[in-house]
């Protein structure tokens, strides 16, 4: 008897979950369903200007090497951009903005140059500031959630 998987959702999880499942059992009958009209899910990338935007996720751990197996695998090694500059941008309000230095991530570890970014407003900026003076989110047991971080300091 034939096994049958319904995937949810054509993003990255979904694509790459049928091509697991499909490596480890070439016969099994594999099925996804996506709500749009398009695969890929967050990941959307254009050129402009002779530019590569991404609207969606740009980047991933290369210290992770699934992601560059998976590349690999499907034929895409080739496709592979590395940042040889050491600067990224964001595409805002129709301009390019660099990444504030000293951030990991996108996370500010310094403050100066998010204090001098034109990236954020200066309402942004004062919003931000004023986290440092509310009370850090108190941890329960276990994790907590992304979204509970950001629920609990917009309630304080």
């Amino acid at each position: 008897m034939t096994k049958s998987v319904a995937i949810i959702g054509a993003g990255i999880t979904g694509l790459s979950s049928a091509y697991f499942l499909k490596q480890q059992d070439p016969n099994i009958d594999v099925t996804i369903f996506e709500a749009s009209n398009r695969p890929g899910g967050k990941i959307q990338s254009y050129r402009k200007d002779g530019y590569m935007i991404e609207l969606g996720p740009e980047s991933y751990l290369g210290r992770k090497t699934i992601m560059t197996e998976l590349a690999k695998d499907i034929g895409l090694e080739q496709d592979i951009v590395t940042n040889t500059t050491g600067q990224s941008y964001i595409f805002a309000k129709n301009k390019l903005y660099p990444i504030p230095g000293g951030s990991i991530m996108g996370i500010p570890t310094d403050i100066k140059p998010f204090v001098t970014t034109k990236l954020i407003s200066p309402l942004g900026k004062l919003r931000a500031g004023l986290d440092l003076l509310k009370k850090p989110t108190q941890m329960q047991d276990g994790d907590i959630s992304v979204g509970g971080i950001f629920q609990s300091k917009i309630r304080q």
